[in-house]
């Protein structure tokens, strides 16, 4: 019996310890979770120098819960961490890919320790190959065959020649992770879904060393832990959300804006955010109400990427404050707009059929509160751009930063969204479960958004 009782405490401590850490460190926790799921499912290539086979398993809406950085559950995310250097010497990567049929796509560049933003390419700025077409300027269809892109990536100052499309990191990075992005694959038609790369595949990916061009002997995968928390002044940030929420008993609260969500974790350059953070001790239900920007369909009869929506594509997702992870999203073609243009999310209890009722009477998409979160929760209205600028992007709002060590709810007035974008600013109103079933099954005078 002793034997059994101390082979049982083995087996059981390593849980134990990582659930403690979890508690202490969640992102860092879902991060290694992501990197051994993607070593485990690594292969390996006929050229040693290709790293084709170094991408990770796709995140996608399934395992948004599981990573952190706020991923969107309508979009796909491949990772390639690798080194830049192999025996000392500086190292060049070329990947070799086909435009998705998408909404929407970019390679960026990160720091793999730090998770900060390198250097990105956009789907509409990239050129295509010689004899191909990039389907995501105005002019050009985008079922087009001929799709074929050559991207490099290397040290700052390399170039000797004129290379059109790069990615650079400098030269005291040693750690580098590509990021490819593909939101909202178009459909096939007959009501087939292409896979998360766009129907096209992962691009390839070659190693070579810049000072002789030479193909590396190998590619191997190189996965870090960024550093991933918050420091104190988020903290008192997010303590000043709580309070100002606190004191407006019911009242609409604002979003703010932020460049990046959270940290400078794997930040998509491409997508402007609104945020608060939300506590369920104000409330069972919260309402989020905004004037909806017009957006790209991705239908597989539209020929041509428009140009006339006013963004490529929003949405509003909720996540865990502390994890960075998502609970789920309510996408532009999820949500009804109402006469007046506005769109309308609440966020609801799991598993109170009326709750979920009243909210489809009154044509509210609905999310639900999420388990397994440490702390509380924090909403993201996206907003990714069309190949114009939008007057009333959450980029013409002052970004929600604080350089002093006190932060003050009064502080926050001068951020609020609706102030420089109008009804596009999105708000928020909590209520109690019975105030809402009182108030919202049926017409709700638009009164009770404003």
């Amino acid at each position: 019996m002793p034997f059994v009782v101390a082979l049982a405490g083995i087996l059981v401590l390593p849980v134990i310890m990582l659930f403690a850490f979890y508690m202490i460190r969640p992102p860092a926790v879902l991060t290694a979770i992501l990197a051994l799921r993607s070593k485990w499912n690594e292969h390996s290539m006929v050229d040693a120098h290709e790293c084709t086979g170094v991408w990770s398993v796709p995140v996608t809406a399934k395992d948004s819960r599981w990573t952190p950085g706020f991923p969107e559950t309508s979009a796909a995310y491949f990772f390639l961490p690798v080194t830049t250097t192999h025996d000392g010497r500086p190292v060049r990567l070329d990947i070799t890919g086909d435009f998705p049929v998408a909404r929407f796509m970019s390679l960026a560049l990160y720091d793999s320790d730090s998770g900060r933003l390198l250097s990105s390419l956009r789907d509409s700025s990239i050129n295509p190959s010689v004899g191909s077409e990039n389907p995501f300027v105005n002019d050009v269809e985008r079922d087009t065959p001929d799709r074929r892109y050559v991207v490099r990536i290397a040290p700052s100052g390399y170039y000797a020649e004129d290379f059109t499309n790069k990615l650079t990191y400098p030269k005291d990075v040693t750690h580098v992770t590509l990021m490819l992005r593909v939101y909202n694959p178009d459909d096939e038609g007959n009501g087939k879904k292409r896979d998360a790369t766009g129907g096209v595949g992962l691009p390839r990916v070659h190693a070579y060393y810049t000072d002789t061009n030479g193909p590396l002997p190998e590619c191997r995968s190189a996965w870090r832990i960024p550093r991933l928390d918050g420091d104190a002044r988020q903290s008192l940030l997010d303590a000043a959300i709580e309070q100002d929420q606190s004191a407006r008993a019911g009242q609409p609260f604002p979003l703010y804006a932020l460049r990046s969500i959270g940290s400078t974790l794997f930040e998509n350059p491409h997508v402007t955010y609104g945020f608060s953070n939300l506590s369920r001790r104000l409330g069972d239900v919260v309402i989020l109400r905004f004037r909806a920007p017009t957006f790209v369909k991705n239908a597989g009869r539209v020929k041509l990427m428009e140009a006339g929506p006013d963004v490529r594509y929003w949405s509003v997702c909720l996540g865990g404050l502390r994890e960075t992870n998502t609970i789920a999203c309510a996408t532009d073609v999820d949500v009804k707009i109402d006469q007046e243009g506005f769109a309308s999310v609440a966020i609801l209890p799991a598993d109170d059929p009326k709750l979920a009722v009243a909210a489809a009477e009154r044509g509210i998409y609905a999310l639900n509160w999420g388990t397994w979160i440490t702390g509380g929760y924090r909403v993201i209205l996206r907003v990714m751009e069309n190949n114009k600028p939008f007057a009333k992007s959450y980029a013409n709002v002052p970004e929600l930063k604080f350089d002093g060590d006190v932060i003050n709810p009064a502080d926050l007035a001068r951020f609020e969204s609706q102030k420089f974008i109008g009804d596009y600013g999105a708000t928020g109103t909590y209520f109690t479960r019975q105030q809402f079933l009182e108030q919202f099954t049926g017409k709700v005078p638009a009164a009770h958004f404003k």
